[in-house]
């Protein structure tokens, strides 16, 4: 599942309805299962938005730190590893199974004014913590226009080249 960090000033659009209407029906309730089926392992995230960076915080208990990989790839953060069920044994006879296991991954879209090469990540408490920094502001930059004794491209290309075109 992919997620798009949006501004929080943002009013939803159709496509951010869609997809939570998707989570919903892609195992989003609590149902009672029969015994022996679980439901897929699905870390719950916040994200928030402060003036300086982007905080995801990720909830995952029972995890150890080599066990969770954070990897960025053309603007998008993907968290995944694996939450192992150690306890399980062949005796057991559950009655309810409401403890998630398995793989999971998380991807995120990174907005355009963040800096993917100083993200930070911490793990304590079976807490997830990956700080992602925006970029300083960039201000519109208004260019002069110069009278040109020669055009940009003879400037750059070469006079003797510009003119063998012409």
């Amino acid at each position: 599942m992919r997620t798009t960090l949006t501004r929080t000033n943002q009013r939803p659009s159709l496509w951010d309805f869609m997809n939570e209407m998707d989570q919903v029906f892609s195992g989003g309730f609590l149902t009672d299962r029969p015994q022996g089926e679980r439901a897929p392992y699905f870390p719950a995230v916040d994200i928030v938005e402060r003036e300086g960076h982007f905080l995801i915080s990720a909830d995952l208990p029972g995890l150890k730190r080599e066990d969770i990989h954070l990897d960025i790839n053309d603007g998008v953060l993907t968290l995944s590893g694996e939450r192992i069920d150690e306890k399980e044994s062949s005796g057991k006879h559950y009655r309810r199974y409401e403890k998630q296991y398995g793989k999971f991954v998380r991807s995120f879209r990174l907005p355009e004014n963040t800096n993917p090469e100083a993200i930070e990540a911490a793990f304590a408490d079976g807490v997830l913590e990956v700080m992602i920094p925006k970029n300083e502001k960039v201000l519109p930059k208004k260019i002069e226009v110069k009278p040109a004794k020669e055009g940009l491209f003879s400037k750059i290309l070469g006079k003797n080249e510009t003119e063998e075109k012409h």
